[in-house]
């Protein structure tokens, strides 16, 4: 099993979230079959197409094919819903992008903004003005699932949080993503008045065949723990599949 794990739901507890606790997981088993699952709901337990029973608890998911985009089985995908921290799939996706068209190396450095270094819930507490290359703050996005790395590399991507928004939503337009609106690059529930992040379990699979043709992303997702900022901070994975 190859696990894209890191994608806790940070304490986001918006009831509209058909993705509940702090155990959400997104995995490919066998680097071809994807899922979006509820916390209780385990591999084994995903066995219906439509029509079938569903696993108690479960408000929505899907098994998918990475390699075929085949639906192995669901319940009610095309739901809408807040992702929480899922939402940093696309913003990963655009970086990883960027660097295979040559617009940034994992290698460059991504300065944290003040406004980087101000956010809450899972973090690496970045300083303002500190630095790390891209490939660290790539490893805390997907690894420690740290909001003020994901600000950070938003920033470096697109000059600007609302910037990098916007071209998480141009992408997911392009992709054919039609219930899906970002509102954030890291899913944070949103403030009163403000507009938060909306998806389904079939567009998070869909996006998920388009992050695992990048090895890397395999690489961070599968990591159960790593080092950062030397050592003195260990980002570890949340995810236990």
């Amino acid at each position: 099993m190859i696990g894209s794990r890191g994608m806790s739901c940070d304490g986001a507890t918006d009831r509209r979230s058909w993705w509940r606790g702090r155990g959400v997981s997104l995995f490919v088993v066998s680097g071809l079959l994807l899922a979006l699952l509820c916390p209780s709901v385990s591999a084994a337990q995903s066995r219906t197409r439509s029509g079938g029973p569903s696993p108690p608890g479960t408000l929505a998911w899907i098994t998918m094919n990475a390699a075929t985009g085949d639906v192995l089985g669901s319940h009610e995908p095309d739901r809408p819903g807040a992702p929480a921290s899922m939402t940093k799939m696309m913003l990963a996706l655009l970086v990883m992008e960027a660097v295979r068209d040559g617009q940034m190396k994992l290698v460059d450095p991504v300065q944290a903004s003040p406004l980087a270094s101000r956010m809450g819930g899972s973090q690496v507490f970045l300083k303002s003005g500190e630095a790390f290359p891209v490939e660290d703050m790539m490893a805390a996005l997907l690894i420690g699932s740290a909001n003020d790395a994901a600000a950070a590399l938003a920033e470096r991507l697109a000059g600007s949080v609302a910037g990098a928004v916007g071209r998480m939503n141009e992408r997911a337009a392009a992709l054919g993503f039609a219930a899906t609106r970002f509102a954030s690059v890291h899913g944070l529930p949103p403030g009163a008045g403000q507009e938060g992040d909306v998806t389904t379990p079939r567009d998070m699979a869909r996006l998920s065949q388009e992050l695992v043709k990048f090895p890397d992303i395999l690489r961070w997702t599968s990591t159960t723990e790593a080092p950062f900022r030397q050592g003195v901070f260990i980002l570890r994975n949340s995810n236990h599949l």
